[in-house]
Order: C-alpha cells, then sequence, then structure tokens
C-alpha cells in the first residue's frame, strides 16, 4: 500500500506516491501547460461539492454560482454562510491529489505526509493535519522543509527566503523586488511595453516571459506569433540579449534581497529552490554563490527528502482507535435519564478508521440536556465534543448515539457524532495536546468529501 508525500511549497502543489521498495512516481494532474505533474490550487467551491486546478477556472469564468478561493499569501475570506478558511481550501486540494494518487496507483492511500515551510508555527502545522485529514487521510505526518541552510520559494505571485540557523528558521517576504508579477512587468517595459497593459502584444508578450521563467532555452532569443480573432495575427520576438538582461536583473536584485535580510552566501552551504519558476531562481544563485554552494532546484527535490526523512510504511489493514469513546450526560445527576444509568459506550479500542457504533437504545428523557463525549486511555480522558439534545427528542421513546472516527493520530482526533438523526451530526477535529476543540460545519465536509 503507497504512501502520498505532498508539497506545498510554493504553487503549483506536488505531489509524489511512494512505496516501501523504492518505487516513486509523481501524480499526474496536467493542469499547467509548462509542467504534467502539478496543480494549480485553485478551488472552487458551491453546494454541490469542489472542483480544484483547471476545472476550477472554467468553473468561475462560466459564472456558476459558488465562489473561487486561490491559496496563496493571504487567507481566503470567510462569509457567514460557509464559513469557509483556508485549512478548507487547503482540504479540498488535498483532496483532488489524493483521489488522483489512488485513481493512478490502483490502491487505497491511508498515510499522507505533507511538507510545509521551515518557518512554519504550531497552528500552520496544526490546520494543515486538520486539512489532511478532513481530505480522506487516516495517517498524517507533518514535516517541515530541512536538510538545508536556505529554502527560496518561487510562487507565481510570491517569493520567500528561509534561513535556517541552528534550529532556529527565520523568514523573509521577498515579493517585493522578486515576485514573478515584478519581473513580468519588468520583461514588459524591456521590450517597449506598459506594465499594465492587456491587449494581444501584452499576451504574446507574457508568453516570452513565460517561456523565460519556465526554464526553457532562450539563449538564442525566441519569438511566438498569435492567432486574432479580426486582422493579422500579432506577433512578438525578444532577442537572447533581453533574456540575459532579464537574468542580470534577477542576479542583481537576489543579491541586494539577501544583503538586505543578513544571509551570507559564505556562510551557506546549500540552498533548495522551490515552486513554480525554480530554474531562473536556481541560475541566479548558482552564479551569485559559487561553486562552493549547493544548489537544488530539481522539480520536487522536497519530496525526496521528505521520503528519506519519513520512510514509507508497510501496512496489511487499516489503522485502528486508539481510545475508548464514550458518551455521559453533561451532569451527574441526569444519569437517571438512562437505562442503566452508565455512560454510553460508542466506540471501543481496537475498532478499524473510519469506524460507526451506533449505541444500544436507551430510554429518552426530558432530564437530558446535553451528551458529553470523551475518549478514554490508559486511564485519562480526553473530552471529545458536546451534543446538546434537541426539545423534540423529549417525545421520543427511544433514543441512540452515533459515532464516526474518521481518524485518530497521536496529535487530532476527527470525529462525527450525531443524536437520532444524521442529519443533526457535529463535526470536530480535536487537538489532544491542547484539549482544544475545532468545529467544522457539515457544509464543509460534504463539499470536501463530495
Amino acid at each position: 500500500m503507497p504512501d502520498l508525500y505532498v508539497s506545498t511549497l510554493g504553487v503549483p502543489f506536488r505531489a509524489v506516491i511512494a512505496r516501501g521498495s523504492g518505487e516513486r512516481a509523481f501524480v499526474r494532474i496536467g493542469e499547467r501547460a509548462d509542467d504534467d505533474f502539478a496543480l494549480d490550487p485553485v478551488v472552487w467551491i458551491d453546494q454541490f461539492g469542489a472542483a480544484t486546478g483547471a476545472q476550477a477556472l472554467l468553473l468561475e469564468r462560466s459564472g456558476a454560482p459558488g465562489r473561487c478561493f486561490r491559496l496563496g499569501p493571504t487567507e481566503p475570506d470567510a462569509d457567514d454562510d460557509d464559513a469557509l478558511c483556508a485549512r478548507d481550501v487547503l482540504a479540498a486540494t488535498l483532496r483532488r491529489l489524493l483521489s488522483a494518487a489512488e485513481t493512478q496507483s490502483g490502491e487505497p492511500i491511508q498515510r499522507v505526509v505533507c511538507v510545509v515551510s521551515g518557518d512554519a508555527d504550531d497552528e500552520t502545522r496544526s490546520e494543515c493535519a486538520q486539512a489532511a485529514l478532513l481530505a480522506g487521510a487516516q495517517i498524517v505526518e507533518i514535516l517541515a522543509a530541512s536538510g538545508a541552510d536556505a529554502l527560496l520559494e518561487g510562487w507565481d505571485d510570491r517569493t520567500r527566503l528561509t534561513l535556517t540557523e541552528s534550529g532556529n528558521a527565520r523568514s523573509a517576504d521577498l515579493s517585493a523586488t522578486l515576485s514573478r508579477t515584478v519581473l513580468r512587468a519588468l520583461f514588459r517595459q524591456s521590450i517597449g511595453l506598459a506594465p499594465d497593459a492587456r491587449d494581444a502584444h501584452a499576451a504574446a508578450a507574457d508568453m516570452l516571459f513565460d517561456t523565460w521563467a519556465s526554464g526553457k532555452d532562450v539563449a538564442r532569443g525566441m519569438s511566438v506569433t498569435l492567432a486574432a480573432a479580426r486582422g493579422a495575427p500579432v506577433a512578438a520576438y525578444a532577442p537572447a540579449a533581453v533574456f540575459a538582461a532579464l537574468d542580470s536583473a534577477l542576479r542583481e536584485r537576489l543579491a541586494a534581497a539577501l544583503t538586505a535580510h543578513g544571509a551570507v552566501l559564505a556562510t551557506i552551504a546549500a540552498f533548495d529552490v522551490s515552486g513554480s519558476w525554480t530554474q531562473p531562481l536556481g541560475r541566479a544563485l548558482r552564479a551569485l554563490a559559487g561553486a562552493n554552494t549547493t544548489v537544488r532546484d530539481e522539480r520536487g527535490v522536497e519530496l525526496d527528502r521528505a521520503i528519506r526523512a519519513a520512510p514509507p510504511q508497510a501496512r496489511a489493514t487499516k489503522p485502528t482507535l486508539g481510545s475508548d469513546v464514550f458518551a455521559t450526560p453533561e451532569s451527574p445527576r441526569t444519569l437517571r435519564a438512562l437505562a442503566q444509568g452508565e455512560p454510553v459506550r460508542l466506540l471501543s479500542a481496537g475498532t478499524r478508521l473510519p469506524a460507526t457504533s451506533i449505541s444500544e437504545s436507551f430510554r429518552s428523557s426530558s432530564f437530558l440536556g446535553a451528551f458529553r463525549v470523551v475518549a478514554q486511555r490508559d486511564g485519562t480522558s480526553l473530552p471529545l465534543m458536546t451534543i446538546p439534545i434537541p426539545r423534540y427528542a423529549e417525545r421520543q421513546a427511544d433514543s441512540y448515539l452515533r459515532a464516526v472516527v474518521h481518524a485518530d493520530t497521536d496529535d487530532v482526533m476527527f470525529v462525527e457524532v450525531a443524536y437520532l438523526y444524521s442529519a443533526r451530526r457535529r463535526f470536530a477535529f480535536v487537538e489532544k495536546r491542547s484539549e482544544r476543540e475545532v468545529p467544522l460545519s457539515d457544509h464543509v465536509f460534504r463539499v470536501v468529501r463530495g
């Protein structure tokens, strides 16, 4: 059974299917013209489900009802109606990668290893773990990008540098001078176009720039021709000297940015470059750093390192629940409302996940206001969530509680509990160390898993 390794460093996202035998394969998405193994984390979410990548862009242009989100430097705005946050959009993206990986490998995938930036804080790592669990993973590991003194992430709209010093990571945002958008405007000016031009000539110039940014050979210059609906085709040409000047400008700006943020090239032994335009950044670093500094800019280098740090695990069966899950009335004085006067056992340790159990029926009573659901393991109790009992339940002769534990990890448990009917179900992530409950709406679960 293979494992899935996902890189969240920059845009686009990439993923690798890895097996214990050493076999590896990039997950094939093919939604970018310049990369057959990458997924643009653009997510379209409506009441019917979530679409990602090229399909999301198509829905956005079609005017269909819904909302389009892009994972990037800022968190998407959340409305009261859907309460979507960056975690939920990331979950939809991971769901797309997980589904594609299972289709490609022909086997179910239970374990997902996500690579995050070296300076990611505990909250970011927890949100990434929650997103992977929501996407359908049952075993999740979060690895910080490490193994190099510096990590340079070249996103489509952002460039970021993470320096690792004696185990501590500090990050610098280089978007002001090194983002792809800034360099594109510089290229337009060099061939006589306004930075904000939007005509056919500007589109042709952008194709030239994208060719350079993708790392293709432009040493002899390049020309492109675009067909026009009316009139003559539009052609654009950039000589080799223009691309050479662009490389030079990138080196100068990168050197100035490194100096401004206190990065001494002589003390950096290795750079890792990731993102959507790694090769131009890699060339610039090699020209600046010299032969004594290693620069790794090949596709998926961070995934190779993650596989070495957390090798694929051999598993013959599904993961099991490591604790008992009980439900007790919120107040001890209401115990008499239960038939046996004891907590209701929902799930026992050793139950395969995700697991569903319906307890033995018990008598409903107006004395019950809510149930408190806890997990007990090794003599300790972990509060999971509180389930309020609706008023109409007082008229029911018998009642039941239903519980599903979708995933049980060392740090986070993903739980679903329902009283009487599944329409009353509640979802929550529970962070075990802090005993913090992070609620999840039924709507979000439906659109991500749908």
